[in-house]
């Protein structure tokens, strides 16, 4: 299971763009995923497109993108493979974009960290989850045998709210 939790179907473009934002995040489907994942991103010129995939740990899982693009809307998908060809472990990742001279990062499920903020250094847009443990639910069958076990998984790789200004 895949986990790049923080755009699913919203658009995203980075703010004081102009008309032409350079780019825009259209979603990363299915979020999580199982097997694989559909980036989905408009490019607002013929631009130089990068997109890559990071563990928490800041090693380079996969390259997605790597190359010229043309304006439009596009879709580039990972198959849940590493670079060495093997399948990728189940556990989060971040995505780096880089396109039409602009940069977003999305993080996902994770707590402030020396490689979040080395990633995030000079984007344009941080896309960047947090959890209140507080309002959390539970019920029978939802992956937890309790509430407090739920909570106590959750703080473990979210950040809280009080925290994100850390990152």
């Amino acid at each position: 299971r895949y986990n790049f939790l923080g755009v699913t179907a919203s658009n995203v473009a980075v703010p004081g763009a102009s008309a032409d934002p350079g780019f825009m995040l259209r979603g990363i489907v299915p979020n999580p995923a199982r097997s694989g994942v559909r980036i989905e991103y408009e490019v607002g010129r013929p631009s130089r497109v990068r997109i890559a995939v990071f563990d928490v740990q800041g090693r380079e899982v996969a390259r997605i993108v790597d190359g010229m693009r043309p304006a439009g809307r596009q879709d580039a998908r990972w198959d849940g493979r590493g670079v060495n060809g093997a399948a990728a472990s189940p556990r989060l990742y971040l995505l780096r974009y880089e396109g039409g001279g602009r940069s977003v990062v999305v993080s996902g499920d994770t707590r402030p960290s020396e490689n979040l903020i080395r990633w995030s250094q000079g984007v344009d847009c941080l896309i960047h989850e947090c959890c209140e443990m507080t309002r959390t639910s539970w019920y029978p069958d939802c992956g937890w045998p309790s509430l407090e076990e739920k909570i106590k998984d959750l703080a473990s790789y979210h950040t809280q709210p009080e925290d994100i200004g850390r990152v």
